[in-house]
């Protein structure tokens, strides 16, 4: 029944990311409609590649070159998954009643050895992914790789909305010394 729970709302936690992703796309000129259903259907692996390849707005920089880059945000969305996953086995047996009203010492004990060995194994299944990926990233960062933004879809809005001003601005003046004359 808890780990019942702990899916759901690990599920549940697409909806409001999606919102976020989708928002966030379509305010960078990314293809929003794509990334979204990206991550309704399997968000711990496409959010961390919407924020490898999401268009960068002015001031913004990613660095490390693409590698790099994909590998830590793999790791900071699987640590935070696993960080949530501790809180609600710390949170949902209690609620849930995993205990009877009765407690005896042996129940108890049993309990306690019983999230003492899943925090264990949350432990490992978290520590050794998380060290084998920053090796492995660590080997392939570019420090010499720098991208600055606005890139992309934003660098061509940007582009497009000068020279639109430029020409209104040249009509502008060219109207106006028209009308002197």
């Amino acid at each position: 029944m808890v780990y019942i729970s702990i899916l759901l709302f690990t599920y549940f936690l697409a909806i409001p990311i999606t919102i976020f992703v989708g928002v966030d796309a379509y305010k960078r000129k990314n293809k929003w409609l794509w990334w979204s259903i990206g991550v309704i259907i399997s968000w711990p692996v496409v959010l961390p590649l919407y924020f490898s390849f999401r268009n960068l707005k002015e001031g913004e920089v990613r660095e490390g070159g693409l590698i790099w880059v994909t590998i830590k945000n793999y790791i900071l969305i699987y640590s935070t998954n696993i960080f949530i996953l501790i809180l609600l086995l710390l949170i949902l047996p209690q609620n849930l009643g995993y205990l009877s009203r009765e407690i005896f010492i042996t129940e108890f004990a049993g309990f306690n050895i019983s999230i003492n060995f899943i925090y264990y194994i949350i432990f490992v299944i978290w520590l050794i992914p998380s060290i084998l990926f920053l090796m492995i990233g660590s080997f392939f960062k570019d420090d010499y790789s720098k991208i600055e933004g606005p890139t992309g879809s934003l660098k061509e809005y940007k582009l497009k909305m000068k020279k639109d001003l430029n020409k209104k601005l040249e009509n502008y003046y060219k109207n106006k010394d028209d009308k002197s004359k």
